[in-house]
């Protein structure tokens, strides 16, 4: 929200700049914005040992992706939501080769957007910012997104 000092969130050698009034959970990585739970809208990070999994995301391509979301959910939610890809493509952030995820789904009555990134540098990163019900908070995830970098 306008005005909100901004919070920068460190994760490994990743620093994103958040939308104003996010703070972090009690979950590691997940941060919530101001007017959580009624909206449950978010940005999580998490990071994998470097392994084959960004080779094999960019090899399996678009429909791996999606139908490993979809698998993801229906274990989790027991409900396999169908998922509109808007953006799937070849990105960088900082120096490192990455892949720039937009899909939207709706999962429980709640209708998501979410704009997700997958970086392959010291680990695999993985950062997902998620617009949740009538959550308005697109604009400041590319914001943060175009602003991504590390610490080298």
């Amino acid at each position: 929200k306008a005005g909100e000092s901004a919070v920068v969130a460190e994760f490994g050698k990743l620093r994103i700049t958040l939308p104003g009034g996010f703070q972090e959970s009690t979950t590691a990585g997940l941060y919530l914005n101001p007017d959580y739970p009624s909206d449950p809208s978010n940005v999580y990070l998490y990071a994998t040992e470097k392994s084959t999994d960004f080779a094999q995301i960019m090899q399996g391509g678009q429909q791996e992706f999606v139908d490993g979301l979809v698998q993801n959910y229906q274990e989790q939610y027991g409900e396999a939501p169908e998922v509109t890809v808007f953006c799937y493509r070849p990105a960088v952030v900082g120096l490192y080769n990455a892949y720039e995820i937009e899909v939207g789904y709706t999962l429980q009555g709640i209708t998501y957007h979410q704009l997700e990134y997958i970086i392959d540098a010291e680990q695999t990163y993985y950062v997902a910012y998620t617009q949740a019900g009538t959550g308005e908070w697109m604009n400041d995830y590319y914001t943060a997104a175009s602003g991504m970098y590390f610490m080298e």
